[in-house]
């Protein structure tokens, strides 16, 4: 069941007797302005996860999810695209499974009102101290990211390839970024959340739908304006390949491609851009893992993947520094191999078997029903499983070569080490 509360405010309910639990999810969706938004809303997840009015401290919080028999809660946060999510995540156990009373569903709802629409704030900003606390905190995680350099070369690429410094920088944010932030900004920064941002509330369990639609009803929202059709980012390619390589005292060196791949959200391009990404390198039957990581033993790892809210493909790989020339020969001569239609139907029959198999088994989790419908309602399609299985069955060798054909390489980024 999806039905418009407000302008603005969806909710989605999937009744399902398949788990223990009840998951509820509240999302707010921005458009990014600019980079700072997403600094400053990585900071308002940490402050909205361990503190409210009603309990005011970590240790509150904790003790009240035991309290409701173990519940569970926390919050994420997701770029996608033009825009950033802030989601507030609670499970609660199925009443029929306690020996109680207690109706946990509507004490979920109550719980994720406090959290969400009381925080802990005095006078036109949230508590000095934990302010202080969970700056330090996100500042820590920011800190860590430089302890692995596999992640550490993905966000060096991304970083270099974009233009605008919205989608330069990781969708936590930047520690240079997160120093300027003050308790003022935050609080505004949550007021213009919870007044503004687009909200999809996704329930999934063994609930009655009038029910949740009863109890979403108390919480605090109103009218907002939809997000448009500029979710999706596009960045013009460019004619000329870019080339940079960063030294670093590391055992392995990263070398890393960027492609420019663009796809119509709107048509066959999604599930054509699947098969062909894992028949490049998103599966140990794809070109990359075969020849550039098996018969060549070239590289340590290599891998592809791609987004379709911004319109690119990417290639990791970690190898020895001497190897790098003939990787790259190597990761161009697999998307030529693609692009020329040189693979056997055999081996795309076997990835998509493989493609089904993950799907479906997938279903088998809670996050993964809840995480489709949010980026469902987002894009405004839904796709069952069944409808998805055949989706990918349907696609034929001429629509993975006309994806390949597209993908154009715009920049080489090396993490080398060595040094």
């Amino acid at each position: 069941m999806e039905k418009e509360i407000y302008p603005g405010v969806t909710l989605t309910v999937i009744p399902t007797k398949q788990f223990t639990t009840t998951q509820i999810i509240v999302s707010f969706t921005g458009v990014i302005p600019d980079a700072n938004y997403l600094t400053t809303r990585s900071l308002l997840a940490y402050m909205l996860e361990t503190s409210s009015q009603k309990w005011p401290t970590q240790k509150a919080v904790a003790q009240k999810l035991s309290q409701m028999y173990g519940a569970s809660f926390g919050t994420t946060i997701n770029r996608r695209g033009r825009t950033h999510s802030l989601s507030f995540v609670a499970g609660v156990v199925h009443d029929k499974y306690l020996q109680t009373d207690t109706d946990l569903v509507q004490e979920a709802v109550m719980f994720l009102k406090e959290m969400i629409f009381h925080p802990l704030v005095k006078e036109g900003a949230f508590d000095e101290d934990t302010f202080k606390l969970q700056k330090s905190n996100l500042a820590t995680y920011m800190e860590s990211v430089d302890e692995d350099p596999r992640l550490m070369a993905l966000y060096g690429l991304r970083s270099h390839y974009f233009d605008d410094p919205s989608q330069k920088v990781p969708q936590f944010g930047t520690p240079a970024t997160l120093k300027d932030v003050t308790n003022q900004d935050l609080y505004q920064a949550y007021r213009t959340m919870v007044t503004k941002d687009q909200v999809n509330i996704i329930v999934t369990g063994d609930v009655d739908p009038a029910t949740i639609m009863g109890l979403v009803a108390t919480l605090p929202l109103g009218p907002r304006t939809k997000l448009d059709s500029t979710i999706q980012y596009d960045q013009p390619a460019q004619g000329s390949v870019r080339k940079v390589t960063v030294k670093q005292q590391l055992q392995q060196t990263k070398l890393n491609f960027m492609y420019h791949l663009p796809l119509d959200l709107n048509s066959n391009d999604f599930f054509a851009a699947i098969v062909f990404n894992a028949l490049f390198g998103g599966d140990p039957q794809s070109k990359l893992f075969m020849n550039v990581r098996e018969k060549s033993s070239m590289a340590y790892y290599a891998s592809s993947n791609f987004d379709v809210l911004r319109n690119v493909l990417w290639v990791q790989t970690g190898i020895e520094t001497a190897n790098k020339e003939k990787v790259k020969h190597l990761v161009a001569a697999q998307l030529a191999a693609l692009q020329q239609g040189d693979f056997t139907m055999a081996t795309v029959e076997n990835i998509k078997k493989s493609l089904i198999n993950e799907r479906i088994s997938r279903e088998d989790t809670q996050a993964t029903l809840s995480t489709r419908a949010l980026i469902g309602n987002l894009l405004g399609q839904q796709y069952s499983t069944a409808e998805w299985c055949q989706r990918i069955k349907n696609i034929t060798k001429d629509d993975i070569v006309t994806i390949a054909q597209r993908a154009s390489l715009q920049l080489v980024y090396c993490l080398e080490g060595g040094h």
